[in-house]
């Protein structure tokens, strides 16, 4: 019968936040807490769970002020993965929204609280930020 393996960094990987080895024995960062036990399509998938049921709410709790299902697409192109998005109008309208309707439902996210806006230097679209839950003006 061999020595035992030390095991004390095996125990510590299990912690949310804390780094494992792989078998090369080399440490591999974690993803965090968002990260543990999900691939990238469930990221994706739960990041697009989190826009709409966001967006349900806000129609359930302010009617007078819904937004549309495109309100919903428009966040799920825009922010996949990040809470960031600088993409310029032409680029949205190119995966598929109306230029006119892009504009009209970033104010509206706007004005609900979902979004805010940094305007781009120069020539560099605009800088939009996603609030979830929503962050009221």
């Amino acid at each position: 019968m061999g020595a035992e393996p030390d095991n004390s960094d095996h125990l510590a990987s299990h912690r949310a936040g804390s780094s494992a080895k792989c078998a090369t024995g080399r440490r591999v960062p974690s993803s965090g807490q968002r990260g543990l036990g999900l691939n990238r399509g469930d990221r994706a998938l739960s990041r697009r769970t989190e826009i709409e049921a966001a967006i349900a709410a806000h129609n359930d709790t302010d009617p007078e002020a819904l937004l549309p299902p495109a309100a919903a697409r428009l966040l799920i192109a825009m922010f996949p993965r990040r809470e960031v998005c600088q993409r310029s109008l032409d680029d949205l309208a190119r995966a598929g929204f109306d230029r006119r309707g892009v504009m009209r439902l970033l104010h509206a996210l706007i004005e609900a609280g979902f979004l805010s806006k940094q305007p781009g230097q120069g020539r560099a679209p605009n800088i939009y930020r996603l609030h979830l839950p929503p962050v009221l003006p």
